[in-house]
């Protein structure tokens, strides 16, 4: 997220208002293809909006087969075409299998690439 100044109009204040922080903020998601680095499609949103109704509204025509690896605000997300790998949760008063811890690092390690592209 981003922070913007909104100026004195509270109608407008509110609209943007990102909500917990109490700042204005632009949200903005991208699907990037990880090994080239190019953008595929992006989302913005200029209000408080949780990420996965925002990528239900904006993200569109995915080419078949693709697979996105996203974190657990996009659980229950479904995209034509697509496969969505989300990590797996530690069960109530329990613990993650071996397995799933390393599935989960392996999932960490492709999505902190994307975050080191898209930052300055």
């Amino acid at each position: 997220m981003q922070a913007k100044h909104r100026g004195n109009d509270r109608k407008n204040q509110h609209d943007h208002n990102s909500g917990k922080r109490h700042t204005h903020t632009i949200k903005f998601q991208l699907l990037m293809h990880l090994k080239t680095g190019h953008i595929l499609q992006t989302a913005v949103a200029e209000r408080h909006q949780y990420d996965i109704t925002l990528a239900r509204e904006q993200i569109k025509d995915l080419p078949l087969g693709t697979i996105c690896r996203a974190d657990l605000d996009y659980q229950g997300l479904e995209l034509a075409g697509a496969t969505v790998l989300l990590p797996f949760k530690k069960p109530r008063h329990g613990s993650l299998l071996d397995k799933a811890k390393h599935f989960n690092q392996a999932l960490a390690r492709h999505r902190v690439k994307v975050e080191h592209r898209i930052v300055p």
